[in-house]
């Protein structure tokens, strides 16, 4: 049991599901999202805060946003970009709940810039996987012919972040390309405590250190046939993600190739329509994650929102709206989780148009695999031109 406990642990896998079938789950108080323990962690979604705000919508033709590295093209001025995020969650396993919990994260961080009329560049970083949960099980084992209460106690805190570069080229207004490179990295403790309700038994911890290392590659355009309208379309292949523990490589997963398009069109300068899609191909995974009882599933992530007002001569505060369906990647059984989500957000302009702060606010609800999770996102970025 012990060696099952520790395999669990290190390979990532849904504890919750593996550990706790049929056994009480007690979630503590500091906890991401529930399907954060499944496969690499929860996937994040590579937008802006504004894009966040309509739904994800304009994703593909965005050049605040992580998506297209054709949208870079775009950019005629410096600017600097970062954004704060909190999240408060609630969510039920298996008929067991939690509620009130609370983190604080930094999503995204950007500069571009042109390189002279027809050239521009990006460099940031995006979060690409959140891997943070804190979750407690309790159970009854048979040990040596007698029953004997045993709690473990599983944690996990880090995440993968992707780093990007991006080199853009345009052809005025009516056409961009570009190419991006992408370093994928980052770390996870993974720790777990057994202790049994027998003395006669020791308590049994573990700590792991995990690091986690890949790449990808990505390359995308945005055109416009006409003022009002403007279509972009990427496509990204990533590497498999590779993960070590003490300089010791102990396995991969696939990372999943995604193909995106949208359509934005500004009927006025007050008035913007938008929506995005995008495919990924997280099947791929299935083989790597067999072993710790995760299943994979390929994705589809679509938005449509609109924006209302913060034109020049227009309402000054723009109101931004969207609605967004996913299907998520990982799941402990053969049922794909889903996501809804619903979005507001608005932004103002300070120093004369050189900074933006803007806000989003999100309502995620998610579905499937044994689990149900509601939760309140809450984006706040800074957006500035020197």
């Amino acid at each position: 049991m012990m060696r099952s406990l520790k395999k669990c642990v290190v390979r990532g896998a849904w504890c919750v599901g593996l550990l706790a079938l049929g056994a009480t789950v007690e979630p503590l108080a500091a906890q991401n999202s529930a399907y954060s323990v499944l496969g690499i962690g929860f996937p994040s979604a590579p937008w802006s805060v504004v894009a966040r705000s309509m739904g994800g919508s304009i994703g593909a033709t965005d050049s605040e946003s992580a998506l297209n590295p054709g949208a870079v093209g775009l950019v005629r001025v410096l600017s600097v970009q970062a954004a704060s995020m909190q999240e408060f969650r609630r969510y039920s396993i298996n008929g067991a709940s939690a509620g009130g919990l609370a983190q604080t994260r930094f999503p995204y961080a950007s500069v571009t810039a042109p390189l002279g009329p027809r050239l521009a560049y990006g460099l940031g970083f995006s979060q690409y996987a959140e891997r943070t949960y804190d979750i407690a099980t309790s159970d009854t084992l048979v040990l040596r012919g007698t029953p004997v209460a045993v709690s473990d106690h599983n944690r996990s805190a880090g995440g993968i972040v992707d780093i990007r570069a991006v080199l853009a080229w345009t052809k005025g207004p009516k056409l961009s390309a570009g190419l991006a490179a992408n370093l994928i990295g980052g770390s996870s403790r993974i720790s777990t405590t057994r202790q049994f309700s027998d003395s006669s038994y020791r308590s049994f911890d573990d700590v792991t250190d995990a690091a986690f290392s890949g790449f990808g590659v990505s390359a995308g355009v945005v055109a416009s046939p006409s003022t009002p309208l403007r279509i972009g379309g990427s496509i990204r292949v990533d590497s498999k993600l590779d993960r070590s523990v003490a300089g010791v490589k102990l396995g991969s997963i696939d990372l999943p190739v995604t193909v995106a398009a949208g359509v934005e069109y500004r009927p006025s300068p007050f008035v913007r329509f938008a929506a995005t899609t995008a495919w990924r191909s997280w099947s791929s995974a299935g083989a790597d994650l067999a072993s710790a009882a995760t299943q994979a599933f390929n994705t589809f992530d679509t938005g449509i929102g609109v924006e209302l007002g913060g034109g020049k001569g227009g309402f000054p505060i723009p109101l931004r709206l969207g609605f967004r369906y996913a299907t998520l990647p990982f799941s402990p059984t053969s049922d794909q989780p889903k996501e809804i989500d619903l979005s507001a957000g608005t932004g103002l302009s300070l120093s004369g148009g050189r900074a933006q702060l803007n806000i989003a606010a999100e309502r995620a609800m998610r579905d499937g695999g044994g689990a149900s999770e509601r939760a309140w996102q809450v984006t706040i970025g800074f957006h500035i031109r020197p």
